[in-house]
């Protein structure tokens, strides 16, 4: 390996060092709370260093959101395209979330409070909204399936909110409440809540 590449190898792995730190510190003691200097004394590199890496506090968060956005999506995709029927893959698509999130529960943290803050959504760009348009345009082509029929944006909308509210409400009380539980099965409780979910949707469109 030549000097400009093993340069090349340091600098990425610093700025990998950089945003693992960062993500830490912002889950602990949220986003607001966090300062430059904060991440700059965990990492155990001068301000300017961090400087030298990103313009600001709020592009080290994009750059987080951006990484773990992608990889839960892309890993929740390959899990849901396992199965051919399309209320199976929207299933196994929650249930790929879940999972990511239980093994990776600093991230749920960390992405939880940068959502509370409306930091991705203020500054994310085409990045963010192409996130956002595949994922949306995932789970509208499986519940226009389940309902067979197309469904208008406000209808999306509500079932999008339930659908996600279901994962990120077992997230927070599995976070919050642990030890109250510790043998529960979560992802049982998930397909419960999945079947719930299934049920009322046809249910609803059975009535119409």
């Amino acid at each position: 390996m030549g000097l400009k590449e093993r340069r090349e190898r340091e600098k990425k792995e610093l700025r990998e060092k950089i945003l693992d730190s960062a993500r830490s510190i912002f889950a602990d003691k949220g986003y607001h709370s966090v300062t430059i200097r904060d991440i700059a004394r965990i990492t155990e590199y001068s301000v300017p260093t961090l400087y030298s890496y990103f313009k600001d506090k709020e592009s080290i968060v994009i750059e987080l959101v951006k990484n773990d956005l992608v990889e839960i999506q892309r890993m929740s995709m390959e899990n849901a395209l396992k199965v051919e029927n399309p209320e199976d893959q929207l299933r196994e698509y929650g249930l790929a979330s879940l999972r990511y999130m239980l093994t990776h529960p600093e991230q749920f943290k960390f992405l939880f409070q940068t959502f509370i803050s409306n930091i991705f959504d203020a500054e994310a760009g085409e990045c963010g909204e192409s996130l956002r348009k595949s994922g949306d345009d995932f789970l509208r082509s499986r519940l226009n399936s389940m309902a067979k029929r197309e469904m208008t944006q406000e209808e999306f909308m509500v079932y999008r909110i339930i659908f996600i509210a279901d994962i990120h409400g077992i997230l927070s009380i599995v976070f919050g409440k642990l030890e109250d539980c510790p043998n529960v099965d979560i992802e049982k409780i998930y397909l419960t809540k999945w079947n719930m979910f299934s049920a009322y949707l046809k249910a609803k469109e059975g009535a119409l």
